[in-house]
């Protein structure tokens, strides 16, 4: 499977002020980064083909004037007057000997293919051979006993005795080389076993033999499409008599399908479901190659159609899953994964599409579950690693998302991996603070600079990283590099209000208070509702000294949060001491998260 690709931003931003941290969240979807849209599941592209039972011309029969009893009759017991005369002539005739036995291998032929044409192929086979042993020079035995061993063979392939109708199929050549057919049952032989290669050569050496056995043409073309020879399929399949047949042209929009020719691969599928409307097969290819020509609707319609023909159609359910992901509707694609795992308990790719699934429904303890699922079958994917640390750091299982995401990083560098092995590495930080394990939080603080300078090395417009690497390098006391990281992330990104509040908190630290109020008022430009910003540019103008524009922020925050507003009535009356106002208190934080 390829890599699967997500395409949310998820950001939750916790801003500082004097006493407070103040959280606020927001949904960034990639298309914003990107500027285009992203897939979320690339499919595979092995599927699996529907294979034909090819029919293969049987023996044809010959008729026989003499009766069975005559021949018998004749091949046991030797002419009296014959015998007569050799005691009265006192001497062998050799040869009429020999046209004796000529003679009585032609009538014990004859009388072997009666038997066979009765369905007798044992007693069939038993006189065929009395009659070559009488005469090794008798073609006509010869071939008659080849004809009797294919009949064998085909009862036997029937049977799906493969092994012992191949050693019939071989019998059968080594007294006729030139038979078609028994060279056309080792081909269904062999492809029954798997043994393709061997079909493969069967096959055409029956068709070699006889270039009118065109049923064959359909199973030659099957192998040579699964062999990836799509060219010498379509040379075969054109050829084909049964061209109106279902399977014949199920097999025309396999191949046109293999050759990315889909608007001639829709029709062919289109005519398979006309011969045969039951052909579950038929609409999971129409879906597949609707898909690739986008239309999706009509695609999703046809996957619905095949699983109601075929319910344990496993691909199909599997697919059903991704169209309906595609189109949003995750629920349901839920419920079309669990279905396929249903089918196949060890279905690693469906328990990573159903943990993905349940990561956009934000159902991320069930996505956890999953992904723990998928792990166990799939061991180097860099993308399941990245996607399960989002959703464990979702949880706030902060260590264990570190662990994940670094093994997402080991195995294949990525910006947004390295961007949320910074954010998850940021948050751990804050939990250590929480229960004063400084030291262990200011390691975790600097791991959490150095991923998310990596990640803005890799990809230097990833504004969120950018965003990240700011707040980190403000709790790391480095505002200088702090106000150039959320810088490039406001240019990045115009008019976004949380690198802007972010920034102004930046300025704010290194004691650039007209800059730090200046990008407040930006962000509240941006949006006037905006809490966090308007609550630090009330703290900022008290710190500058204008109490005035203090006041009128405190009147706007009072409609918005009465409760932030009555923190900021405290420092504009004057009641926080003025040495508490030198510098916000650093409380825990989030920072954005940036998973796919």
């Amino acid at each position: 499977m390829k890599r699967f690709i997500g395409n949310v931003i998820l950001a939750a931003i916790f801003v500082q002020y004097n006493s407070f941290t103040i959280l606020a969240q927001d949904i960034v979807t990639s298309e914003e980064i990107t500027f285009g849209s992203s897939v979320f599941i690339l499919r595979s592209a092995n599927k699996t083909q529907k294979k034909f039972a090819p029919q293969v011309t049987k023996v044809s029969k010959q008729n026989s004037t003499k009766s069975i009893r005559e021949s018998v009759a004749y091949a046991k017991t030797p002419r009296k007057s014959e015998g007569a005369l050799q005691n009265k002539r006192g001497n062998t005739n050799a040869q009429g000997q020999k046209a004796s036995k000529e003679k009585a291998s032609q009538d014990i032929a004859m009388a072997a293919q009666t038997f066979l044409e009765k369905g007798d192929f044992t007693t069939a086979i038993d006189y065929f051979l009395q009659a070559t042993t009488l005469d090794p020079n008798n073609e006509d035995a010869k071939r008659g006993l080849s004809r009797a061993y294919t009949v064998k063979a085909n009862h036997l392939l029937e049977g799906k005795r493969y092994e012992e109708a191949i050693s019939f199929y071989n019998q059968a050549i080594s007294y006729d080389n030139q038979n078609a057919a028994a060279f056309a049952g080792l081909g269904e032989s062999f492809e029954a076993l798997g043994r393709k290669e061997e079909a493969l050569s069967n096959y055409e050496k029956a068709l070699s033999i006889n270039p009118k056995l065109e049923d064959l043409y359909v199973p030659i073309a099957s192998l040579y499409l699964e062999k990836g020879e799509v060219a010498k399929a379509d040379q075969f399949i054109s050829k084909a008599s049964t061209k109106n047949s279902a399977d014949t042209q199920y097999l025309r929009g396999l191949i046109y399908y293999k050759m990315d020719r889909y608007p001639d691969a829709l029709a062919a599928f289109n005519e398979t479901i006309k011969l045969d409307p039951n052909k579950a097969e038929a609409y999971y290819y129409q879906a597949e190659t609707l898909d690739r020509l986008n239309q999706n609707d009509q695609a999703l319609e046809a996957y619905r159609k095949a699983v109601q023909l075929k319910p344990d159609f496993l691909e199909a359910w599997f697919d059903l899953g991704v169209a309906l992901y595609n189109r949003g509707d995750y629920q349901m694609a839920v419920d079309a994964y669990k279905k396929a795992i249903q089918l196949k308990p060890d279905y690693a790719e469906a328990y990573l599409n159903l943990a993905n699934t349940f990561r956009k429904l934000k159902r991320y303890e069930e996505a956890n579950s999953n992904y723990v699922l998928a792990s166990n079958f799939i061991k180097n994917n860099a993308d399941l690693y990245s996607e399960w640390g989002f959703c464990l750091a979702a949880v706030g299982k902060w260590n264990t998302a570190i662990e994940k995401l670094n093994l997402a990083v080991s195995m294949s560098p990525d910006a947004i991996d390295y961007a949320n092995l910074g954010w998850a590495y940021y948050n751990s930080a804050q939990e250590d603070l929480r229960n004063r394990q400084n030291e262990p939080a200011k390691s975790k603080l600097a791991k959490a600079k150095e991923a998310l300078q990596k990640a803005v090395q890799l990809n230097p417009r990833l504004a969120p990283a950018f965003l990240n690497l700011g707040i980190t390098l403000t709790d790391l006391g480095e505002y200088d590099q702090a106000i150039k990281a959320l810088s490039t992330a406001v240019s990045l990104r115009k008019s976004w209000v949380f690198a802007l509040n972010e920034l102004g908190i930046a300025y704010r630290k290194f004691g650039k208070l007209d800059s730090a109020a200046e990008n407040f008022r930006e962000a509240l430009e941006v949006n006037p509702d905006f809490v966090p910003a308007l609550y630090n540019l009330g703290e900022v103008e008290m710190k500058r000294g204008n109490k005035k524009e203090a006041i009128k922020a405190y009147e706007r925050l009072k409609t918005l949060n009465p409760d932030l507003a009555k923190q900021l009535d405290i420092i504009i009356s004057g009641a926080v001491l003025q040495n508490k106002l030198n510098e916000p208190t650093t409380l825990p934080k989030k920072i954005p998260r940036i998973p796919f």
